[in-house]
């Protein structure tokens, strides 16, 4: 029997988990009720999943609209884990709600009796891996190590329902400390870390890799949080003093899943609705310009964005078949992003972020990291789709095709949806600007 945080939490450690949530269960958190998870979608930020889906199943269409996602959920008992197959995350858009279904259903070994209760109480813990497993365990309330959980989760960071806890350095404080040291370093020569091996490079995304250097992160490592479980990007300013940001954050770059882009090709789409490039570059076709819903029809293009199925004043989304679309003047839908699909992508963003200005020298080129940070936590996709609403967000693509000798044609697809760097915070449920000088003992 564990008598520590640490003694618990190895026990999923030995099966690959790196993040650990917790939530006290209620009454209603049952295997017939469904467990309640959160009241907007920020967990899907950290509950790995898979593709969201329209649920067209007769409960739900004699109930409610909703979608749901399959996990890769596992009980994890004394000595092993074991599988169950049919647990999901259940999403009603509406409210938003974000439930966890299915977890005993076709599982021998599950913990029935605790979960088919109404008692009050009882522990969750839910382990997360990066190859994205999720290993769960639940606690009846007088068992010590439910105590040992609940004391954790007095500390831990919220995200909806759920608590994050751990046994190991506060992963904030390391960050600041970190970057206090690369700021206090002044000038840095712009490099690259790749394979464990750091190299001059001077690419326009160099401010980005430089920092991440130094940071000890590597270029090539996997998808996933780049330290500590942040996420951490730099954006150019024109001086430490205002940190004005030089240009548009882009948040994601989802292509679209239908409409004519999808349907027809991009080529077919960039001969339709672009236009001959403005610099005079023979043989290429662009497709740009910046689109939002408080936009009209672009003059280089004829298509405005459109926002359909979202609730502006409720702030929910009220049409599951929803979506975001690109329109001509006819109403036909040139590219479209369903919200399933918004969600999916939007979900591989991170539930932590930090912001670091810099500025940029040359020769040689070099980058200064600025004391002026943002730590924004708890993303979700719903303050995405109010930020485009209200017009904060903007479609700005950058496709072409170039066509070389009139035979061999090029493609470059790139679908951004960008914001305003003074609108980040908006997009996080939990934001706060550092200043690393106050922090520093000189």
């Amino acid at each position: 029997m564990p008598n520590s945080l640490t003694q618990l939490l190895h026990k999923y450690r030995k099966h690959g988990a790196t993040r650990f949530f917790a939530k006290e269960l209620a009454p209603n958190d049952n295997s017939k009720n469904q467990i309640y998870l959160a009241g907007d979608f920020s967990v899907l930020n950290v509950l790995p999943h898979s593709q969201i889906i329209e649920d067209t199943s007769k409960i739900a269409s004699s109930i409610r609209d909703r979608s749901k996602a399959q996990l890769d959920f596992y009980w994890a008992n004394d000595s092993s884990i074991i599988q169950a197959p049919n647990t999901k995350l259940i999403l009603y858009p509406k409210y938003p709600e974000v439930r966890l279904s299915g977890f005993l259903l076709g599982c021998k070994g599950a913990p029935n009796k605790i979960l088919t209760a109404r008692a009050h109480g009882r522990i969750l813990v839910l382990a997360v891996s990066p190859d994205k497993k999720i290993i769960a365990e639940v606690f009846d309330k007088s068992e010590e190590s439910a105590n040992i959980i609940r004391n954790a989760i007095v500390d831990g960071n919220r995200i909806g329902a759920l608590f994050e806890i751990s046994d190991e350095h506060n992963d904030e404080v390391a960050l600041i400390s970190k970057l206090q040291s690369i700021h206090a370093g002044g000038w840095h020569n712009a490099v690259k870390l790749s394979g464990g091996k750091i190299t001059s490079y001077a690419a326009q995304n160099a401010g980005g890799y430089t920092l991440e250097a130094l940071l000890g992160i590597d270029a090539n490592s996997s998808a996933g949080p780049d330290i500590y479980g942040w996420e951490v990007k730099q954006y150019a300013v024109n001086d430490f003093i205002r940190f004005a940001a030089k240009s548009f954050v882009t948040l994601f770059t989802p292509e679209p899943d239908n409409g004519f882009y999808r349907n027809g090709g991009v080529k077919a789409f960039v001969e339709k609705y672009g236009y001959a490039d403005k610099r005079g570059i023979p043989g290429r076709r662009n497709f740009g310009g910046i689109y939002n819903t408080k936009k009209s029809f672009h003059p280089d293009t004829g298509l405005k964005l459109v926002l359909h199925g979202y609730n502006e004043k409720k702030l929910r989304i009220t049409d599951t078949d929803g979506y975001v679309a690109l329109v001509d003047k006819n109403d036909d839908i040139a590219a479209s992003w369903s919200f399933g699909a918004i969600l999916r992508h939007w979900t591989t963003k991170h539930s932590k972020a930090a912001y670091i200005p810099s500025l940029k020298n040359s020769p040689p080129l070099q980058f200064a990291f600025g004391h002026q940070i943002e730590i924004c936590q708890r993303t979700d996709a719903l303050l995405f789709l109010k930020a485009l609403s209200e017009g904060r967000v903007n479609y700005d693509p950058a496709i072409k095709i170039v066509t070389n000798l009139g035979t061999n044609t090029q493609v470059k697809r790139r679908s951004q949806f960008r914001i305003a760097h003074k609108g980040l915070s908006t997009l996080y449920h939990q934001s706060k600007s550092i200043n690393l000088h106050s922090l520093l003992d000189i």
